[in-house]
């Protein structure tokens, strides 16, 4: 996409894309809730922990039918405000990506729709940033964002999609899902590399970081 073309969405429009998404999604959530739909048994293995039992429960707070209906009823202003965390560096990857107007639209409208946002900083350079988990993509895991093929590893930064800050039980079991959910899809590609994944520190509780590199105490 040329300069001209990635200027024909602003940074307004793809703010109001996103905040438009993210009311929608909610307001749909909370309808299905009170309609008595279990959203957190239906989704709560989407979610990052070390065990199940964890899964749900955090899943149980996040599909809950006042928190679906607190997030719904937000304003625009309140919208951007809480979606700090993640909004600016999502909009200005897929704005440089070389996609079309509509497809950087459709990209930016599915940021707030799943469990997670995540922002993978590669060790070699550049930036991954989508959703979590993706459900469009082949290849989803933790695992095939960081050190599949000629990846070097990078730190991957969760997000809740809502903005939210993590409790302290939270960021444990986050940080403990992504080790996990990197060595499950380790151990299924095979990989002869030694790679390690550890939690990496952060300031902010809005977000869980990891760092994925190659082990080099491993090798010959």
């Amino acid at each position: 996409m040329d300069e001209d073309q990635n200027d024909e969405v602003s940074r307004e429009e793809a703010e109001k894309a996103v905040v438009t998404a993210f009311l929608d999604h909610w307001k749909q959530l909370r309808e299905r809730l009170v309609a008595g739909e279990d959203l957190a048994i239906a989704r709560a293995d989407r979610f990052l922990a070390g065990s199940p039992q964890a899964r749900l429960r955090i899943a149980r707070r996040f599909y809950s039918e006042e928190h679906a209906g607190r997030l719904a009823a937000l304003a625009e202003s309140e919208v951007r405000e809480l979606l700090e965390p993640w909004l600016e560096t999502a909009i200005d990857y897929w704005r440089q990506e070389e996609v079309d107007r509509q497809d950087v639209f459709s990209r930016l409208r599915t940021c707030p729709t799943s469990e997670y946002l995540m922002v993978v900083e590669r060790h070699a350079g550049g930036l991954l940033v989508d959703r979590y988990p993706g459900d469009d993509s082949f290849y989803d895991d933790v695992y095939e964002r960081t050190a599949a093929g000629c990846s070097v590893g990078g730190i991957v930064r969760v997000f809740k999609s809502t903005g939210e800050a993590f409790t302290l039980g939270e960021r444990r079991s986050a940080g403990a899902g992504l080790k996990r959910e990197f060595a499950i899809g380790y151990a299924d590609a095979g990989d002869d590399e030694p790679w390690v994944c550890s939690v990496w520190d952060t300031d902010d509780d809005r977000e869980v970081a990891v760092c994925i590199e190659e082990d080099h105490e491993e090798q010959p």
